[in-house]
């Protein structure tokens, strides 16, 4: 489970102050997978962090049982002048996993063995794709996050992706932040709501919709930035943001 006790955060921006949550508590179950249905740019990918320990809360305490991803897809973790190879190893030793079947396993399922000793800076913007993503379901994370998209690359690669996703959601947890109603109704199975600086749980995707209700205006009490930029990515699947 992922607990949230009572926690409160505030993202610090330049001339602007911004609530993400104000004494939240809410559990995540980790034996599901989560659907976190928010607005754009009022800071999910902030929940994502603090689910994963990657920031701490001002107030207030989160709890998790086991190892919690970094978003699926990111580029993030990875620094540009080490190759592929070495960032995996690097990588995999921070979080406790053996980087040998990690590292096969992307060399086979993203055909990627030839540009493994490659600089991570100066691979093709495709190759990118196949590896960041790979190489996030490659490791065996009790919990992954996604923050919008579970999938990328071709059509083909995307489709490849979708299975290998559905897989791991049979033995690990999933807490998914979107805008895009669809993504619940494809994948998940419990639904949460952020909406006033808290979080809820709902029955179903069409409930989770009814709660967060249309997007308000810009400047009617949501927040302008997210923490790290991450909501202004697009909507998973090529589905769409609610209106």
């Amino acid at each position: 489970m992922i607990v949230f006790d009572r926690v409160s955060t505030t993202l610090h921006k330049p001339r602007r102050h911004t609530v993400v949550l104000d004494r939240c508590s809410v559990t995540f179950p980790t034996d599901r997978v989560v659907g976190l249905l928010a607005h754009p740019r009022t800071g999910k990918s902030t929940v994502l962090q603090l689910s994963s320990g990657a920031i701490e809360p001002e107030r207030g305490r989160v709890r998790r049982s086991g190892i919690m991803s970094f978003p699926v897809g990111t580029a993030s973790p990875y620094n540009a002048q080490l190759t592929l190879r070495e960032n995996l190893v690097f990588i995999c030793r921070l979080n406790g996993f053996d980087p040998k079947p990690v590292i096969a396993f992307v060399a086979d399922f993203a055909n990627l063995g030839a540009v493994l000793d490659r600089k991570f800076g100066a691979i093709e913007k495709d190759h990118r794709a196949e590896f960041l993503y790979s190489a996030s379901y490659a490791m065996p994370f009790d919990i992954y996050a996604v923050d919008d998209n579970l999938v990328a690359g071709s059509t083909d690669f995307r489709a490849r992706l979708d299975e290998l996703a559905r897989e791991r959601m049979e033995s690990a947890g999933f807490v998914i932040a979107t805008s895009a109603p669809q993504v619940l109704k494809k994948y998940c199975t419990a639904f949460f709501v952020l909406k006033d600086h808290t979080i809820v749980e709902v029955g179903s995707p069409d409930e989770a919709v009814a709660h967060l209700g249309p997007r308000p205006k810009r400047g009617a009490g949501t927040n302008d930035e997210d923490g790290d930029g991450e909501d202004d990515a697009p909507a998973a699947e090529g589905d769409g943001l609610l209106p």
